[in-house]
């Protein structure tokens, strides 16, 4: 009986599972965020222990799943739309890198060793460190790397929100940027969905809604 049971159980929880999955929206498991491993691992424990254990009711654990996907769901919609929120609840990008120069303070701050760094410089081909103009960690634990002789772009608008610390690492004042935003017809920096800056002081802006006509894609 309990192998019927179980042939039973394992349909259901994986087409909820699945259901669940698309609630959350897509992501590679190298994009996950900490609170996306955590609601994964607590959805797949209540999914094994629902599969396995038939004491347990069957309806409970489906409901505990689309809980937990909601939950997600939820919580996720408030990061995005609290920048506050968001950085308490994600990792922030942090440049370890300047210039050839591995940054002691930053490194320390997220516990990256040099052991940690450089194996992640070479799997983006560098060897040597003096190749380096700028290498950030992202949020997902990957570097991105600028070359010497890149230029390195700064996001100074985020949906929305001046980032102050990003706008006075590349030089300039939030007056310097309203002054520039007004002169390319932009007076109100709430309604730019992304700006960024270039070191060479280039401002590229993107209002919300201005997004171009694209082809469908199918599978």
């Amino acid at each position: 009986m309990e192998h019927w049971v179980l042939l039973w159980h394992i349909p259901t929880v994986m087409l909820v599972m699945l259901a669940a999955g698309l609630i959350m929206g897509q992501r590679h498991v190298g994009e996950l965020s900490v609170f996306d491993l955590l609601t994964g691992i607590s959805i797949g424990a209540v999914a094994g222990a629902g599969i396995i254990d038939p004491t347990i009711p069957h309806l409970t654990v489906l409901a505990a799943i689309l809980g937990l996907a909601l939950f997600h769901y939820m919580v996720t919609w408030v990061i995005k739309k609290s920048v506050p929120v968001g950085r308490m609840a994600t990792f922030e990008p942090l440049v370890v890198v300047k210039d050839g120069k591995p940054l002691r303070s930053a490194m320390s701050r997220v516990h990256l060793t040099l052991s940690d760094l450089l194996p992640l410089l070479r799997e983006k081909d560098i060897f040597d460190l003096r190749e380096v103009r700028v290498a950030v960690l992202e949020p997902d634990g990957k570097v991105t790397v600028i070359k010497q002789g890149g230029s390195f772009h700064g996001a100074v608008i985020v949906d929305g929100h001046v980032e102050h610390e990003v706008l006075q690492g590349l030089g300039w004042s939030r007056e310097r940027l309203l002054a520039e935003l007004a002169r390319q017809g932009q007076t109100d920096p709430t309604r730019i969905f992304v700006a960024t800056l270039s070191e060479s002081g280039e401002l590229f802006v993107v209002p919300k809604g201005d997004e171009p006509l694209v082809p469908a894609v199918r599978h």
